[in-house]
């Protein structure tokens, strides 16, 4: 930490005005960290969510193309502080470039005109009007739409001034759409199909997604922005807080309000989708109920000491049971302190296609 503190410049005193200098925009897709490193800082690693994956200064991911403002440099300038659309935090220098005005208006111009095209897989080839590959886009990335199969604006540096430019790109046109895409089943199962069994990721680590970083990838494409974190997630929408229930009557109270697709369940720290309510007869005759999730999950807790998870790790469609005749040491993720339902009214009910 003093060697980190020993980078970095002394802040500005005052407040600090708007510098149209200070705008810039991401070049590749880039992790966001709470301080200028790359080394990991987790803690003890026997002890739940103390360990692996959980980096300490890991923080977010910026997707390229997002703009941002820069806010501070190292002395060296090899690393950035900015501040995007939903996080703040330390980029490294080559993953960004200053937009210059003309960059800015281009931008815009071509975004309020053509729209944006939503990334429909994971690691697609974004490659250039060359046919040379630039980098991997992931359900999460937008970019400004332009003529042709698959057209897309994205950002490079100018060799001579640094500043950024916009060259045409494209996608594969099977693993591209048009934002806002139709909210469906269909096409949820589309995305479904490219990010369920991805390894979890504490705060995007891997370009992977933890819990909300997955329910905000998902909704992307839909054109339903999600903020960052999982708390905030739980106000975007009419919520009901039915943490002084138990477990049944939780669950009874969501088959009743809940709207397969289009609400949130919330718990302290974590955050899925509602897709309908399930039950189920295990081989030995014990029944369980509670509903199907779509999620990004980490593990289980047991509902007695010692500590530890039954892990997880990856993006799942999971039930969640008052309990699990299996594993009936294991705690039910509707078996927590708080308990709220969030319906996403922003978000048309799917049809049935």
């Amino acid at each position: 930490l003093d060697r980190i503190a020993a980078r970095l410049a002394p802040p500005a005193p005052g407040p600090r005005p708007f510098l149209h200098r200070n705008r810039a925009v991401i070049l590749e897709n880039t992790q966001v960290r709470l301080l200028p490193t790359l080394e990991l800082y987790m803690q003890d690693p026997e002890l739940p969510g103390q360990g692996y994956p959980f980096d300490n200064l890991q923080n977010s991911v910026l997707w390229a193309g997002t703009p941002v403002y820069i806010l501070d440099a190292t002395r060296n300038q090899d690393w950035y502080r900015v501040l995007a659309p939903d996080c703040a935090g330390w980029v490294r220098a080559q993953a960004l470039a200053r937009a210059g005005s003309r960059f800015v208006r281009q931008w815009r111009r071509v975004v309020l005109r053509n729209g944006l095209t939503a990334a429909l897989a994971t690691e697609t080839p974004v490659r250039g009007a060359d046919g040379r590959f630039r980098f991997h886009a992931f359900v999460g990335n937008v970019f400004p739409r332009v003529s042709g199969a698959g057209g897309i604006l994205i950002p490079e540096r100018n060799g001579t001034t640094h500043l950024a430019v916009s060259r045409r790109a494209r996608l594969p046109e099977d693993a591209a759409a048009p934002q806002p895409w139709p909210y469906t089943p269909r096409n949820a199962a589309r995305l479904w199909s490219t990010l369920l069994g991805r390894p979890y990721g504490w705060g995007n680590a891997r370009l992977d997604n933890d819990c909300s970083a997955e329910m905000k990838c998902f909704f992307t494409p839909f054109g339903l922005w999600l903020p960052r974190h999982s708390t905030d997630q739980k106000d975007m929408g009419r919520s009901v807080d039915l943490s002084a229930l138990g477990v049944s009557k939780r669950l009874a109270a969501l088959a009743r309000i809940g709207k397969p697709y289009c609400s949130l369940v919330w718990i302290p720290g974590h955050v899925m989708l509602y897709l309908g309510p399930v039950d189920y007869l295990a081989p030995d005759g014990a029944r369980a109920t509670g509903f199907m999730s779509y999620q990004n999950l980490w593990g289980l807790r047991p509902k007695a000491p010692p500590d530890f998870r039954a892990i997880v790790g990856g993006s799942v469609l999971f039930p969640v049971l008052d309990m699990y005749p299996q594993h009936p040491e294991l705690s039910s993720l509707a078996d927590k302190g708080r308990f709220v339902v969030t319906q996403l009214d922003q978000v048309p009910e799917p049809d049935s296609r």
